[in-house]
């Protein structure tokens, strides 16, 4: 009824690389939608991201109108600009980046996803 899909990913922030925990393809089949089964398998993907793939932050895109979904859960809007690849190199992402701390603040600085989104 609900997916989640999870990715281990090391993100480029300022001069450093993290690691983060990379959340995509969220999605509820209609008919069982706005029973909160999205934010349980957010929550249930945060505690896994954190204990098994030991990661410090989730980071995800979404489209403006799931901020509040996404914040409802946590996540925080990243302010900076965030570079991805694509087939003619890399841009920016032309929708919003949200990052979860797990274990520690996000650090500061531009950031490259240094891959295709997901």
């Amino acid at each position: 009824m609900t997916h989640v899909g999870i990715v281990a990913h090391r993100v480029k922030v300022g001069s450093t690389k993290k690691l983060v925990g990379g959340i995509g393809a969220v999605v509820t089949v209609p008919k069982h939608q706005k029973r909160g089964l999205a934010k349980e398998c957010l929550k249930w993907a945060h505690g896994y991201m954190k204990s098994n793939l030991r990661v410090e932050f989730g980071f995800l895109f979404c489209p403006e109108r799931l901020l509040e979904f996404y914040e409802s859960v946590g996540w925080k809007r990243v302010k900076e600009n965030v570079l991805v690849d694509q087939p003619g190199g890399k841009v920016i992402a032309p929708i919003c980046a949200m990052v979860l701390e797990l274990s520690e603040a996000w650090p500061s600085g531009p950031i490259d996803l240094d891959s295709y989104p997901w």
